[in-house]
């Protein structure tokens, strides 16, 4: 009887002879998983830090460009003839007034100043004013390549392939 046990118990085993490394895979292959969806986490994560830190970066730059207007506006020069159609890319030449500027060489410097910072913090920076007679409105528009894919569109279309991406203010005055 005792043999018949044995004999049995041998079968048994021969039978499961593999099945803890079939476990020892299964488990591998739910942990690769596992860490392939923590992996995508984390760069979805990275990226939307990165959009986060580009709109609060064109949002303070929107922000230093209405100022400049509100100041020109308040000590009595046109604001809306000094700034509209202002655009980031042209006529930028720096002007130095460490030694003291008068209002036209430091309206130049801070359109200058206001370019290059559009150019350091943002990728492919580039900025507009515009300003609206009807509405007596300023819109400043910031816009950059979030996705570095080399856009160069203006439109603010949302097509990140094709146009920059934008942020938009508008101020009345």
């Amino acid at each position: 009887m005792k043999n018949k046990q044995a004999n049995q118990y041998q079968k048994t085993m021969k039978r499961q002879k593999g099945s803890s490394l079939i476990e020892v895979l299964v488990a591998l292959f739910i942990t690769a998983i596992g860490l392939l969806g923590v992996l995508a986490m984390q760069t979805t994560g990275l990226r939307s830090n990165q959009r986060a830190e580009f709109i609060t970066e064109a949002q303070m730059l929107a922000s230093d460009m209405m100022n400049m207007i509100v100041a020109y506006n308040a000590f009595g020069s046109p604001s809306s003839a000094a700034f509209n159609n202002l655009t980031s890319a042209t006529d930028l030449n720096a002007v130095d007034c460490s030694g003291g500027c008068d209002r036209a060489n430091q309206y130049a410097h801070d359109r200058a100043d206001w370019s290059q910072q559009l150019k350091s913090m943002l990728p492919s920076g580039y900025g507009t004013v515009t300003y609206s007679n009807a509405t007596q409105m300023f819109t400043i528009t910031v816009m950059w390549d979030e996705e570095r894919t080399g856009a160069t569109g203006t439109n603010c279309s949302g097509n990140v392939e094709v146009d920059l991406s934008c942020y938009v203010l508008e101020v009345q005055i």
